[in-house]
């Protein structure tokens, strides 16, 4: 996701202008009026809490037009979630956290961030609709090892977190490395190493 002057988000081809913001409010006022309306809305990124005052007023949009109970899912990289502290205490009895965050690995796939800080501070507002995605190298051994099963345990045994995403990585990620690697596996031994590793974490 590519931020401008002149538009808010280009992703590919596809660019969302500034405005675009008001049909889509619009649009988002009216679906009570719906035969069937929608009760369950993702936000994901690049990183959707750049743009939380956006959010703010779509989900006010979305509250106000149906008398339906909604879910607001939301996949973040956790790192603005200590800072929109606001946001999270105002939508909490309706939002659904799911954080990229790969435990061992944080600092090779992902910006850094403080994880616990931020699902602790979930939490402290009455968050406990959280999931962990974990993005896992493959390349590296030390992904199925027994320091990542305590990594993931302490964390889940630490905070009130409801599920984990496991998502095997099939190449190499960055800008000067990408390289697709599935190729090159041992296929049986990978998910051989994969199902133990889920039987032992779980």
């Amino acid at each position: 996701m590519y931020c401008d002057r002149d538009y808010i988000a280009k992703i590919g081809d596809l660019i969302f202008r500034k405005e675009d913001i008001e049909p889509l409010m619009r649009f988002l006022s009216s679906i009570g009026a719906l035969k069937t309306p929608p009760t369950f809305f993702s936000f994901h990124g690049g990183e959707p809490l750049v743009y939380v005052k956006i959010m703010d007023e779509i989900i006010t949009r979305i509250v106000e037009s149906t008398d339906q109970p909604v879910m607001i899912f939301i996949q973040t990289n956790g790192s603005l979630i200590t800072k929109n502290r606001w946001f999270f205490e105002k939508w909490r009895d309706i939002l659904y956290v799911s954080i990229s965050y790969d435990f061992m690995h944080q600092t090779i796939n992902r910006t850094p961030m403080d994880a616990e800080s931020a699902i602790a501070m979930l939490n402290d507002v009455g968050i406990t609709k959280i999931q962990l995605q974990y993005v896992m190298p493959i390349s590296d051994p030390k992904v199925f090892g027994l320091n990542t099963v305590k990594s993931i345990t302490r964390m889940f045994s630490t905070y009130q977190i409801q599920g984990l995403v496991l998502i095997p990585l099939r190449h190499y990620r960055g800008a000067d490395k990408f390289k697709v690697i599935i190729d090159e596996l041992d296929l049986p031994q990978f998910f051989g190493a994969f199902m133990r590793f889920v039987h032992v974490l779980y």
